[in-house]
């Protein structure tokens, strides 16, 4: 049975600029190579024979019955001291550098099929546009956490921890 999976390499890398004004963040170098040849030697070694690239800046997926999303426990750290008010301007409470941890997806999907008959003909239809009309027809969507290494690099400070972990973990990354 073919193993199939799809990359979304299309998004404009804004969270990642000056980096991505020069390369498109699929092709920024992580050590030797551009990410999205670590990620696809990830696939292959993992036995997916089919991997389609979707590059165009408004991703086409759009979800169905089977809509999976792999997520990650991301903790979000505020430098400031977060001030919450009432009504009338009052504090109510206050938080020094507050640590939250939301669940975030990592961008890998698991998709049937019959999902891509939810994408309009024309026109740009991203991720979010999906999720929000998956909620609103009650469509099913499963959300699998992941509690491996992983790492945003669309941010600087990821791409640039990315960079410098990169040699020592490349057999890990490349099956080396």
């Amino acid at each position: 049975m073919s193993r199939r999976a799809v990359i979304l390499a299309g998004g404009r890398g804004t969270r990642l600029r000056p980096y991505t004004v020069v390369l498109p963040k699929p092709l920024m170098p992580i050590g030797d190579y551009p990410v999205l040849e670590v990620v696809i030697r990830q696939l292959v070694r993992h036995g997916f024979d089919h991997i389609t690239l979707a590059v165009n800046h408004q991703a086409d997926l759009d979800g169905g019955t089977s809509f999976t999303i792999a997520s990650y426990a991301r903790e979000q750290f505020i430098d400031y001291g977060v001030l919450v008010t009432g009504e009338h301007g009052t504090l109510e409470r206050f938080e020094e550098k507050p640590r939250k941890t939301f669940e975030v997806s990592m961008g890998v999907y698991m998709v049937s099929r019959d999902v891509l008959d939810m994408i309009p003909p024309s026109g740009p239809y991203g991720f979010d546009t999906l999720m929000r009309d998956m909620l609103e027809r009650r469509s099913p969507v499963t959300v699998k956490r992941f509690d491996g290494y992983w790492l945003d690099i669309g941010r600087p400070d990821d791409y640039m921890q990315a960079i410098d972990e990169f040699a020592a973990m490349r057999p890990r990354f490349l099956g080396e």
